[in-house]
């Protein structure tokens, strides 16, 4: 078999077909399979040829492949198509007249079903060797069954497939639709065949519904020539609705006339539901199920051009809820989170519909209010929400107190983009927290000065650590029943260049809101426990040398492995190192805590708990701490005479610092009234200017060194601000 030939419109069909045949036969057949190609029936042609050693090529067998596009399945449409080429005037049923040879050529046999080409279908039996036996056997005879059965497997695909699909002729007259789309629109109970929409409407009060739209696009498709998408959305229930997206595909025939119409419809109810949802999570808080900070900021763009427009006024208020980490380390996440929707509630009724009360993140909420006549507005639902959340939280059988700090800003006043409404509310925020929380604050220009403040300190901290422009001086902690000096607190000094002293209350909140406080807090580790080991080297007695760890270095991963190396390099006594840590620190991650805490103690540290009494924590859980000293803050002593309440707190700090079987630091002691009290109380230890500021390294050596016992008997002599007895 010398191969295919595949024959196409483009294609020199003649040429091709008088070199391999000639006689009548050939005209004719090259005349119908011509019309066939230019009417659009059939859209592919091939033959099969035998060759021979001499070079001569016979017809085998005449192949086509008839349109199928527009044509409706289930009404033989392949059969009709050939049919249209078979019948077609000079077509190939009217070239061939004669019967089939009673004896054809033994060595002709049955073409196989599967060597036929795909696309193509084989009409009539293999043909013998010349063109004049080929016109007798090419028939319609024994291809019927097979169209047919393609038919049939054509029908069952378009009806197994999910999709709703129709078939409509040149006029939008139904032809067939598969059982999907019948079933979908109660077609099944009409007679839709040859009807247009608009008569199925009048017939159907469901397919009525959109009658209207579907021939209105059925015109829109012809018109445009090309594929026509839409949505429909069809109700369904009681407050149901599915969504289809309709396609509709024209068909045209080579000389332009249109031919039929292709409708596919697609249910994408699904769909839609779960973008619905993506979106949905996108643009909401998954725990409050309020805007989150990506919609909140579209919505504030979106009221300033408003605003803008018409010329009025919007307000931004940030809020950060007060200690709500405590509460959310303390009494665990779910009450956190239980905390968080009962806040999300309040802020609800709180503000106006109009208005958007979003969450940013954490315990950070947003407040947009717009068409405001004048600040007055916001101040006083400031007002409201600070009322509303200091109310109690009853939740899960506890009873939670709850603060809010807030910050103001307002538009056009304050800024005219988002960027700098929410970076000055967040400056009022920050003051209204410094201010004593609980309150609110409206952006002043004097904020933004502050800021640039905090970035200048950052940037010349930055510069310190490496031009060692800072100091650590050292504060003794005197034995306050025997006056023994027992070791110092170290304590860190900054001298700047062209400043002066920089106190540590301005730079050690920088540094703490920034990168900075994990390298300062290593430095000052670093220094002191050298200085230690020069103090042993120098002969001053066995000193313990206690420093302060912030949040940032107690959290970070390497905490243990930096003190270790340095305790190791610097060749102290472990037993010299005091490690001391907030009680907010200590309390926040209460399992981490009481792990870090152990293994610093396997290292032979000693460890205190600072600040006691300022903070958020549980009694139950401080006996589980591997404490071995608490250190009273100095704002119960500094005020002992003004708040009378104050010396039972003490009292009952020492109780308990000894019943856990830990020593009890005082700080701030200024007068000799407190010392005598404390002594009083059985208090252990105690540091205050009443006895030395921090002395510089060399002033506190020679304090060492001239005064091993300070005279604490009434009267007495307090040290001078240089260490030297007054």
């Amino acid at each position: 078999m010398a191969g295919i030939t595949g024959i196409t419109p483009g294609s020199a069909l003649g040429a091709r077909l008088s070199a391999l045949t000639s006689g009548l036969a050939s005209a004719r057949l090259e005349a119908a399979i011509r019309d066939a190609l230019v009417h659009g029936r059939i859209s592919r042609v091939g033959v099969r040829l035998d060759g021979s050693m001499t070079g001569t090529s016979s017809i085998r067998q005449v192949l086509v492949q008839p349109v199928l596009a527009g044509a409706p399945p289930g009404r033989d449409a392949t059969r009709q198509c050939l049919l249209s080429v078979m019948e077609a005037p000079g077509g190939v049923g009217h070239a061939i007249s004669a019967p089939m040879s009673a004896d054809p050529s033994p060595t002709s046999s049955p073409t196989p079903a599967s060597t036929a080409t795909p696309g193509f279908r084989g009409i009539g039996r293999p043909l013998p060797g010349s063109l004049a036996e080929a016109a007798r056997v090419v028939r319609f005879e024994g291809s019927e069954q097979d169209i047919r059965l393609q038919n049939e497997w054509l029908s069952t695909l378009i009806d197994a497939l999910p999709d709703l699909i129709c078939f409509k002729d040149r006029d939008n007259r139904f032809l067939v639709a598969n059982r999907s789309f019948a079933a979908y629109f109660e077609l099944d109970r009409l007679d839709y065949v040859n009807r247009t929409s608009a008569e199925l409407g009048r017939q159907s009060a469901f397919y009525g519904q959109f009658s209207d739209i579907w021939s209105s696009t059925d015109e829109q498709a012809w018109a445009e020539r090309t594929s026509r998408t839409f949505e429909i959305r069809i109700p369904e229930g009681k407050d149901g609705e599915r969504v289809f997206d309709i396609t509709k595909l024209p068909q045209f025939h080579p000389d332009g006339s249109r031919r039929g119409l292709v409708v596919i419809a697609r249910d994408v109810t699904e769909r839609k539901i779960a973008a619905a949802r993506i979106h949905h999570l996108a643009h909401h808080d998954n725990l409050t199920g309020l805007p989150n900070r990506m919609l909140f900021q579209e919505r504030l763009r979106d009221a300033i051009a408003q605003a803008r427009r018409a010329g009025t006024s919007i307000a931004l208020l940030l809020l950060d809820l007060d200690k709500f980490k405590e509460v959310n380390d303390t009494l665990g996440h779910h009450v956190g989170d239980l905390l968080l929707r009962a806040v999300a509630k309040r802020l609800g009724r709180c503000v106006r519909e109009t208005d958007t009360v979003a969450r940013l993140g954490g315990d950070e909420f947003a407040v947009l209010l717009t068409n405001l006549a004048d600040a007055d507005g916001a101040s006083t639902v400031a007002e409201t929400i600070i009322r509303s959340i200091a109310e109690p939280f009853g939740l899960e059988d506890s009873e939670i107190v709850c603060g809010v700090s807030v910050g103001i800003t307002l538009f056009p006043a304050d800024g005219l983009d988002s960027q700098s409404l929410l970076k000055n509310a967040d400056l009022a925020l920050y003051r209204s927290k410094n201010d004593g929380r609980g309150r609110y604050h409206f952006f002043i220009a004097e904020m933004n000065h502050e800021v640039q403040s905090r970035k200048s300190i950052e940037r010349d901290l930055r510069h310190a650590l490496i031009a060692d422009q800072l100091n650590v001086y050292y504060q003794p902690l005197i034995d306050i029943q025997s006056g023994r000096i027992l070791g110092a607190e170290a304590l860190t000094r900054w001298f700047h260049p062209s400043r002066g002293p920089i106190p540590p209350s301005r730079f050690i909140p920088v540094a703490e809101r920034s990168d900075l406080i994990f390298r300062l807090g290593r430095w000052v580790l670093q220094r002191a426990c050298e200085q230690v080991r020069e103090w042993n080297e120098a002969g001053l007695p066995h000193l313990q040398m206690s420093v302060n760890l912030s949040s940032a270095q107690f959290r970070h991963p390497d905490l243990l492995d930096t003190i270790r190396t340095i305790v190791e390099q610097t060749g102290i006594d472990p037993a010299q190192l005091q490690l001391e840590i907030t009680e907010t620190i200590a309390m926040t991650n209460f399992d981490y805590s009481v792990q870090i805490l152990q293994e610093l103690r396997r290292l032979g540290l000693t460890i205190a708990i600072d600040d006691f009494g300022t903070g958020y924590s549980s009694l139950s859980y401080l006996r589980h701490f591997p404490v071995d000293k608490l250190k009273i803050d100095r704002s119960f002593v500094v005020d002992l005479d003004l708040h009378p309440g104050n010396d039972a707190i003490v009292r009952a700090i020492v109780s308990l610092g000894h019943g856990i079987g830990a020593k009890v630091n005082v700080e701030g002691i200024e007068t000799r009234e407190q010392l005598a009290f404390m002594r009083d109380l059985s208090c252990d230890e105690c540091q205050g200017y009443y006895f030395s500021h921090a002395l510089a390294a060399d002033a506190y050596a020679d304090l060492i060194g001239r005064a091993q016992l300070l005279n604490l008997q009434f009267p007495h002599r307090p040290l001078s601000r240089t260490g030297v007895v007054a």
